[in-house]
């Protein structure tokens, strides 16, 4: 199962850098919000790639290797953090907190 499984992130994976290759004329640059959608995906794809030698190892007798899930797991976490930055906007924040005060127009009087 865990081959199967880790051979399934892995395609998703792959799928997923093919539909956030970023647009012809678009910037391709790590340091830029509009690519961090397809950065994340890449780190996803290479977190998939430990995750997957990992568990053919696994499948051909071998114990777990320690070092394969910790940089796989890394490599997620990282590619999450590229997700969340891509998601951000001038309103909503990094932790998707408003960056603005909310205004309750309940309390809002009507000489406001």
């Amino acid at each position: 199962l865990y081959f199967i499984g880790a051979v399934l992130v892995l395609s998703a994976s792959f799928a997923l850098v093919l539909n956030t290759v970023p647009k012809t004329g678009a910037t391709w640059s790590i340091y830029e919000q509009g690519a961090a959608l397809f950065w994340g995906s890449v780190l996803f794809l290479i977190g998939s790639a430990f995750f997957t030698t990992d568990s053919v190892y696994v499948l051909y007798g071998a114990d777990y290797t320690q070092a394969f899930g910790i940089a796989g797991n890394v490599l997620f976490d990282i590619g999450l953090f590229f997700y969340l930055w891509a998601c951000t906007t001038p309103d909503v924040g990094f932790f998707f907190l408003a960056s603005k005060p909310h205004v309750d127009p309940f309390m809002v009087s009507a000489q406001d």
